[in-house]
């Protein structure tokens, strides 16, 4: 079973988000966060797999992705936004997170892209990736 933590200050979408995988017996969600701070302590108290975090959350998703990656190498950490620019999917894949998505992703393929995510495999489905990939060749 895939834990979860949610991070998102829209309680809608974290409500959603919820109930997409509660119907899913692949996944657990473990916890869940309004901004970067309560997603710390939430993966350090709930030690998920997955954290599935919106890129403009309070406290800044990108800060967040970076404490993660500093405290828990083992949790994957995707994005979701839906207003994913190139240069801040640039900055997030530097940080280390194993996925990105828009949030308009069709829920029917959203829970099997974060099971490729968390078995490692990096997955960017977000309509600035090419951009991004670019920028970051450019390096």
């Amino acid at each position: 079973m895939i834990r979860i933590v949610v991070a998102d200050d829209d309680a809608g979408v974290r409500a959603a988000l919820r109930a997409l995988f509660d119907d899913d017996e692949r996944f657990a969600v473990v916890g869940e966060a309004i901004d970067a701070e309560s997603c710390l302590i939430q993966v350090r108290q709930a030690h998920p797999d997955v954290v599935l975090l919106d890129a403009r959350m309070p406290g800044t998703g990108l800060a967040a992705v970076r404490q993660l990656r500093s405290c828990s190498a083992s949790v994957a950490c995707v994005v979701l936004s839906a207003r994913l620019d190139a240069a801040l999917l640039a900055q997030f894949i530097e940080a280390g997170v194993q996925g990105a998505f828009d949030k308009g992703a069709s829920r029917d393929s959203l829970p099997d892209l974060i099971v490729r995510c968390a078995a490692g495999e990096r997955v960017l489905h977000a309509r600035a990736t090419e951009d991004a990939l670019r920028l970051l060749s450019s390096d």
